[in-house]
């Protein structure tokens, strides 16, 4: 390495040669020596090769593991209906949660996505069902009250919704899932109990005491398997001819299951 303190250069020829060749040409005059020590024989960064990016990866390549984690998605079913709801295209962060008496952006208590129709890399899902729940926006429980008021809307919300509609689950640009209608589509899980209601007739008005409950039953939807490799698009619809309105037009809370297991990349 040649450490040059002091030079004298032609500056006519400096700007007339550009480079390392006009400097050469344009240098009259120097002071300089040539230095050996340790800064000389410094290297510079060298290029990464793959055994060391192999080596220091933040996930065992190779490796995954297999856990059962159904992915979930929920949306507010307006009381005035609608022609298609839309899953799996909103994530954790983004949209309006339907979870009552809560506001703001969707959380886990509406979804377990965290990206808007993908999984993330190093996520595959192995998919074996569908179910649909419904919820209705009434309690079970109601009364006293006026007889014709609220009997039996627990029941009629889920039955206009059951009877109707279908589902379409697509990867990508291709349907896996096409049926209708959506009682086709019933919960592996549900609420379990009893019904019971009195009623009390005045000379002035009837009042009601009344515990309902209904929800989708029978044989759970089950798929031919199908895998969803990481950044492969899916969504779920669930579509009506036309609105279905609620009779007792308070909205409800539907939620899509995709049943199956979830295999990640190890760390």
């Amino acid at each position: 390495m040649k450490i040059i303190r002091r030079a004298t250069l032609d500056i006519a020829t400096l700007l007339a040669v550009s480079g390392a060749a006009g400097i050469r040409a344009a240098t009259e005059s120097e002071d300089s020596f040539e230095y050996h020590g340790p800064v000389a024989q410094a290297a510079g960064l060298t290029q990464t090769t793959k055994a060391a990016l192999a080596a220091h990866m933040a996930r065992v390549p190779g490796t995954q593991d297999e856990i059962y984690a159904p992915l979930y998605d929920s949306i507010v079913y307006p009381a005035a209906g609608a022609q298609q709801l839309t899953f799996f295209a909103l994530p954790i962060g983004q949209g309006v949660t339907s979870a009552p008496g809560a506001a703001g952006a969707k959380t886990e208590n509406d979804t377990n996505l965290t990206n808007a129709g993908l999984l993330p890399l190093g996520n595959r899902f192995y998919c074996t069902g569908i179910e649909l729940q419904f919820f209705p926006g009434v309690n079970p429980g109601t009364g006293p009250t006026a007889d014709a008021l609220f009997i039996g809307q627990f029941w009629n919300d889920v039955y206009a919704v059951a009877k109707a509609g279908w589902l379409r689950f697509r990867i990508q640009n291709r349907d896996y899932t096409l049926d209708g209608p959506l009682m086709n589509f019933p919960p592996v899980t549900r609420l379990a109990g009893v019904a019971s209601a009195t009623s009390t007739l005045t000379a002035g008005a009837a009042t009601l005491d009344q515990i309902q409950y209904a929800t989708l039953a029978g044989m759970p939807y089950n798929l031919v398997p199908v895998f969803i490799e990481s950044n492969q698009s899916f969504v779920v619809t669930v579509n009506f001819g036309a609105a279905v309105a609620l009779p007792s037009t308070v909205a409800g809370r539907m939620f899509v299951r995709l049943r199956g297991r979830l295999i990640r990349d190890a760390q």
